[in-house]
């Protein structure tokens, strides 16, 4: 049987194959593979899962590489191949292991083979999937070695799978445990879907047929979306998918067959691709394209036909609370009218507010009231005038009832009086109040005071007699004749008494000046103030210096002092002295002294001041007291006319000419003992001795050191010659070698010596024993040979590399050889510790013994579940046991590196004690600790991560829907924002209801509906107040975002500024106003007018320089500074200019004055002059000229401004420059005053007194000046003045070019008198000489 079974498998596995594999193809070939139980003695790549689908089945043994070889001593045989995707199979072949030997009972490899299963599959999971074959009847002598069955179904895994359970009986001949021993497995079918027929080039022949039967054809799985034999019908209407298991969701106007969207549009109040949203944020209707009206409170309207269920808010009516209010009403129901709204237009449907404010004098958001008291006008922002009595005005149009208060007029008692005007409908004139300004407007007060030269509130009353200025304060001074000053400035009008001066007399005389206005000058009184204030008598007498009764002379003739009684001393040059006090100006003549030059030099003393001392005299005589010339020569030892000048160094005595000697440092220069002392080395009183053995230096009074040898040392310096004796230094050998240094020259170093005070100096020595690590006399020799310490008595530990230790203390410098501790490497290492510095830890040995101290080494071996020389290294990542030669289950996260429990748990998704089950019942993870989450369908999470794979339910996010959303989001994928919920609390997160309520500003449900314009706070139930341009204000607390319109402050903008504030944040400071209860609130404008001295809508700006008062309407006057013009009554704090006076300088000079304080007088011929320089601008009295009138008329002219010209006086003379006569008379043929006029007819000549011819041609018709005749003479007559009888001989040519001449020159000069008559009232000097030049031709 053995035989013929032998021979049947190999012609099946032949023949077999080659029939069904004619076209299908292996579809297994080299796919990925996995088995459970590999063993794990040998490599992968004889044992491999892989092996399986290698394409070889030549080699069918253990060593042969080509089959796969599972555990020893498993109940459990799995293996599988993964075809990648669902595919359409037709038939399976297997290859056991034979082990290349006979295959039947004898085989080892047969009981193995018994009850096993196939499956396929679409998860590995072999209970959802298909059994194709069950042994359940083959015996050792019938199973055959390759095994095929057909198995036409649609799979992605090929299992095969053997079990040996206990308690399960089992058939004969049954292996006690479960093996894989497959060597190939080869899975043939068609390689793409929808395709069947031995060739697999036929399409399934039903269209929606996913997958259709290899042979036949027959459908055997739809397309998702399709049902029915054949899969020729959609889903019925609500469902889709595989099989159209799956129910529409019930929102889907329709869903689609295949995937379940709505793809034709979500029923009414639904939204999203899969129709799950419901309309939100107010909408409704299909696709929630429609927007809800307005609900009341902001409820949602109905999501399906969009009707508002518990009403309209405020403004609208309707279901869908779309309409506004009919015109005039507004608010709940349309039920309430409208207020005053501007120009009777409608107020805002829904608050009824006036959109456009209100009509005058009404105000509020709904202008249904009257302006408040104090208020009028258009949105009340203007403020009642000076109504009578603190009586309101009208709010309309501000109209005050009942009249003005004193002070104010007009219909609204806003102006103030004016142009000097007070009280009561401002009948009253101000008085004289200070700087010419008007007074207060209500009760006629002088608000700066009066002028000067009046008093009383409203300064109407001059000062009384005796009293002026400011306040009338000021008492009049001394005016001349006891008169009375001015009341206003107190000038004294008439002048001051001698003694006193300036415009008010109160000066008394000072600076050396007396008289009438202090115009002399006092002389040199003993005392300034002695001088007669009236007389300038000196009453004490003269200072020195000075003669007579007012001290103006001075000393003369060589006399100084009082009185001039003094002479003058020896002045230098004979020059004369002060005449105050004898002081010689430049100095004395030589050989005196003092500051009057009286006193001779003192003994001792001469020259110029006597500053000079004498030399050294011979015999000590004295010098000459001028020049200071020793009469008798010098002493002993110095030289020189004065006997100054010592012996040069190096001499002395008489005229100095002995030398010293030269070992001394200087001899006395008179008797030559060097009293200077020697120079070193030398001693005696003339230095001529060496220094002793063992001295040297100066005086020899230092001593030699040690020197070597005991030489001595050398006489000048001391310096040792041959050097110094062992333990000294220095030049001089006196100084012992510093500490640490001994020997000759001190150029050894000391040792180690253990007292700090060092070695012998001399020796080198230790005075003391050696400190630790040094030994010998010096203490200089380190310790050796490895030992250390006080007197190298110890031995070094275990040190690094067996390097010495430190020959002080011991200590391993590198550190210690590995298995030793401490400073000293003496300690090993303990506590099952090892290596350097002993911070290693010994591993896990066998039996826990001690490792090695030095390398950790374990002697006895490792325990079970590590490896290495150390035992330190746990088994590798999934192995365990007795050398790590087990293999952990590969469901493990790791198991236990010593008996391959998985203790450290299961990979996710996986539990029991060898992670072999999969996580059941809602569970998930890590040991199937996890509960799922919130997923879409309950439960269904996956099983090893918990991810919901059909998303979470509303509320939840994350891959596993555990988390709910996060703070202030809600919903399906939580993708809703939570409302302004109270508190800032969150929102349920699956609904998005703040449990809690709304914060102010917000409404409804979800608290996402904000108040309305111009609301705010909690339920919306405040309104909002005066925000910067009109804006709306915070919802939740009503503050400003931008703030507040100008006027208006605090969080919320309703309070006024303060007094005296205004603007934007009540930030300005209102200005100058007359009123400070007349500054705006909201602009700052003074509404009843700035004080004197500002203007400008807001007062703030002085007067511009040279205006002041009340609105800057006056003008400065000529102030010498304009700048101190005070903008409030235009005093000029600094003067007037020249020709003007007066606090205001608007005052010119009285008539005949000019210049600074008026106080010069014009010229006498001025005709009034120019009030600021003097100068004649008016013109001059008659006859005068110049710009000051100081020049007479000249040049032949005289009268006003000299322009009338002279007239013909006598000979050219000037006539009188006043009233241009002649006063010598006038030339021939003029007379009169002015001698203008020519004679009259018939007369000519001096002062006309001579007649013409009567022989002229035309009787007496002669030139004025000459007589002559102006036509000629009468027949017979000849001559100029034809007073000549004619000789009849003269030819007529010849009488008539001598009559022709005489016409001609009567001509000329007739020409000449009339033009000089014509321009003689011009005046000018061409006309002068012009006249000159006639009457010389004349």
């Amino acid at each position: 049987m053995y035989v013929i079974n032998m021979i049947l498998s190999s012609l099946y596995a032949v023949f077999g194959c080659l029939t069904f594999s004619v076209a299908f193809e292996n579809l297994a070939l080299k796919k990925p593979t996995h088995q459970l139980h590999r063993y794990e003695g040998l490599p992968e790549s004889l044992t491999g899962a892989s092996n399986a689908v290698d394409g070889l089945r030549t080699n069918l043994s253990f060593w042969g590489g080509q089959c796969v070889i599972s555990e020893n001593n498993k109940l459990t045989a799995t293996w599988w191949v993964n075809l990648t995707s669902i595919l359409s199979i037709h038939h399976v072949t297997i290859y056991y292991r034979t082990g290349n030997a006979p295959w039947g009972p004898r085989n080892g490899f047969t009981p193995r083979f018994l009850g096993f299963s196939l499956y396929v599959s679409n998860t590995t999971d072999i209970s959802k999937g298909t059994l194709c074959y069950k042994d359940t009847g083959y015996r050792l002598d019938t199973i055959q070695a390759v095994f095929n069955t057909t198995c036409p179904v649609h799979g992605q895994y090929v299992i095969y799978h053997n079990e040996r359970l206990s308690g399960v009986v089992y058939p004969g001949g049954y292996s006690k445990y479960a093996f894989n021993e497959l060597c190939e497995v080869e899975v043939y079918g068609c390689p793409s879907t929808g395709y069947y027929g031995s060739s697999c080039a036929i399409q399934c022949p039903d269209p929606n047929c996913r997958y259709c039967h290899i042979e036949t054809g027959a459908c055997q799985g739809c397309k998702p979306g399709y049902q029915g034999h054949r899969c020729e019908t959609e889903c019925n209407d609500g469902f889709y998918g595989q099989d159209c298991s799956f129910k529409c969701i019930s929102t889907c106007a329709s869903c689609n067959n295949v995937n379940g969207v709505c793809d034709s549009g979500c029923l009414p109040g639904w939204e999203g691709v899969d129709c799950r949203k419901p309309c939100e944020n107010g909408t409704f209707g299909i696709d929630c394209n429609q927007t809800c009206g307005q609900c009341l409170e902001k409820s949602v309207c109905n999501r399906v036909n969009g009707t508002c269920g518990r009403g309209c808010d405020a403004g609208y009516i309707g279901d869908l609370c779309k309409t506004h209010c009919n015109p005039g009403t507004h608010g709940l129901g349309c039920k309430q009218t409208c207020g005053n709204c501007m120009n009777n237009e409608s107020c805002f449907h829904i608050n009824g507010s006036c959109l456009t404010g209100c009509d005058p004098g009404y105000e509020g958001e709904k202008c249904n009231m009257v302006c408040k008291k104090g208020m009028y006008g258009l949105g009340c922002r203007d403020r009642c005038g000076y109504c009578s009595n603190q009586s309101s005005c009208f709010y309309e149009n501000g109209t005050c009832l009942k009249g003005c208060d004193p002070g104010f007029v007009g219909a609204l008692c806003k102006t103030p009086c004016l142009n000097g005007k007070y009280g009561k409908e401002c009948n009253n004139a101000c008085g004289n109040c200070f700087g010419q300004g008007d007074c207060l407007h209500t009760n006629g007060t002088c608000l700066s005071g009066c002028d000067s030269g009046f008093f009383g509130e409203e300064c109407k009353t001059a000062c009384s007699s005796g009293y002026f200025g400011l306040n009338c304060n000021s008492t009049c001074g001394l005016c001349r004749d006891q008169q009375a000053c001015d009341h206003v400035n107190g000038t004294c009008l008439t002048g001051c008494e001698p003694g006193f001066t300036g415009e008010l007399c109160i000066t008394g005389c000072s600076n050396g000046t007396f008289g009438i206005e202090c115009n002399e000058t006092c002389g040199h009184c003993q005392n300034q103030n002695d001088c007669d204030p009236v007389n300038g008598t000196c009453l004490t007498g003269c200072k020195p210096g000075y003669l007579g009764e007012s001290c103006k002379i001075p000393c003369n003739n060589g006399t100084y002092g009082q009185d001039c009684n003094y002479t003058c001393g020896y002045c230098l040059d004979r020059e004369v002295c002060d005449h105050h006090n004898g002081t010689c100006f430049n100095g004395c003549d030589a050989g005196y002294a003092g500051e009057s030059c009286m006193a001779m030099c003192s003994k001792g003393m001469y020259g110029f001041d006597c500053n000079e001392t004498c030399g050294n005299c011979y015999d000590q005589k004295e010098c000459h007291p001028g020049n200071g010339t020793c009469l008798n020569g010098c002493n002993d030892g110095f030289l020189g006319k004065l006997c100054k000048t010592p012996c040069p160094h190096g001499y002395f005595g008489k005229d100095c000419v002995n030398i010293c000697n030269i070992t001394c440092d200087g001899c006395n220069n008179v008797h030559g003992l060097c009293d200077n002392g020697c120079y070193p080395g030398w001693k005696g009183s003339y230095c001529g001795e060496v220094c002793g053995q063992g001295t040297f230096g100066k005086d020899c009074n230092d001593t030699c050191g040690n020197c070597l040898d005991n030489d001595g040392c050398d006489h000048i310096n001391g310096t040792c010659l041959t050097g110094c004796m062992p333990g000294f230094q220095g030049s001089f050998c006196q100084t012992a070698c510093n500490i640490g240094t001994y020997g000759e020259g001190c150029r050894e170093e000391c040792g180690y010596c253990h007292n700090t005070t060092g070695c012998n100096h001399v020796n080198g020595s230790c005075l003391y024993e050696c400190q630790p690590g040094y030994t010998g006399t010096q203490c200089k020799t380190s310790c050796s040979n490895k030992t250390f310490g006080q007197d190298c008595n110890n031995t070094c530990g275990y040190c690094l590399n067996n390097e010495d230790c430190n020959h002080v203390n011991g200590t391993c410098l590198k550190g210690c050889n590995p298995g030793y501790l401490g400073d000293l490497c003496a300690t090993p290492c303990s506590n099952r510790t090892y290596g350097y510095t002993c911070i290693d830890t010994c591993g896990h040995c066998r039996n826990d013994a001690d490792c090695h101290v030095v390398n950790g080494s374990c002697l006895t071996g490792c325990s079970p579940g590590y490896i290495g020389d150390l035992c330190k290294k746990p088994c590798p990542d999934g192995y365990f046991g007795d050398g790590c030669m087990t293999k952990c289950n590969n469901t493990c996260t790791g198991c236990n590196n010593v008996d391959g429990v998985c203790d450290q748990g299961c990979h996710p998704g996986w539990n029991g004690i060898h992670c072999e089950d999969e996580c059941s019942n809602g569970t998930y993870g890590m040991e199937c600790s996890y509960s799922c989450g919130h997923c879409l369908f309950e439960n269904d999470c996956n099983h090893v991560n918990g991810s919901c794979q059909k998303g979470c339910s509303p509320g939840f996010v994350g891959e596993r829907c555990i988390k709910t959303c996060a703070g202030g989001t809600y919903g399906l994928e939580c993708n809703e924002v939570c409302g302004h919920c109270k508190f800032k609390t969150y929102c349920h997160y699956t609904n998005g209801t703040c449990l809690g309520g709304c914060e102010p500003g917000f409404l409804d449900d979800l608290c996402k509906t904000s108040c309305d314009p111009g609301r705010f706070g909690f339920m919306c139930n405040d309104t909002c107040s005066h925000c910067f341009g009109g804006e709306q204000c915070d919802v939740t607390n009503g503050s400003c975002p931008s703030g507040c319109e100008p006027g208006y402050q605090g969080n919320i903008c309703k309070e006024e500024c303060l007094l005296g504030k205004y603007g934007m944040n009540c930030a300005s400071t209102c200005g100058q106003c007359a009123d400070v209860l007349g500054c705006s609130n909201i602009d700052g404008h003074c509404q009843t007018g700035c004080r004197l001295g500002f203007h400008g809508q807001l007062c703030k700006e002085k007067c511009a320089i040279g205006t002041y008062g009340l609105n800057c309407t006056m003008v400065c006057g000529q102030c010498r500074e304009m700048s101190d013009c005070s903008n409030v009554n235009g005093i000029c704090g600094s003067g007037c200019n020249s020709g003007y006076i007066g606090l205001n300088c608007k005052e010119e000079c009285p008539s005949g004055f000019f210049g600074a304080n008026c106080s010069s007088r014009c010229k006498e011929n001025c005709l009034g002059c120019n009030h600021t320089n003097g100068l004649c601008d008016n013109g001059c009295h008659l006859g005068w000229k110049g710009d000051y009138c100081d020049k007479p008329c000249e040049n032949l002219t005289y009268g006003r401004d000299c322009r009338e010209v002279c007239g013909n006086c006598l000979n050219l003379k000037q006539c009188n420059h006043m009233n241009g006569s002649c006063m010598e008379g006038c030339d021939p043929g003029f007379q009169g005053e002015k001698c203008v006029r020519v004679c009259d007819a018939g007369f000519y000549g001096a002062k006309c007194q001579q007649e013409c011819s009567r022989f002229c041609n035309k009787e007496r018709d002669c030139y004025p000046a000459s007589g002559y005749c102006r036509e000629g003479c009468k027949r017979g007559w000849e001559g100029p003045k034809c007073l000549v009888v004619a000789e009849s001989k003269i030819e007529w040519k010849t009488g008539f070019i001598g009559l022709l001449g005489v016409v001609l020159i009567c001509i000329f000069v007739s020409s000449f008198v009339l033009f000089v008559r014509t321009l003689k009232n011009k005046g000018n000097h061409k006309q002068v000489e012009d006249m000159k030049l006639e009457k010389t031709l004349l």
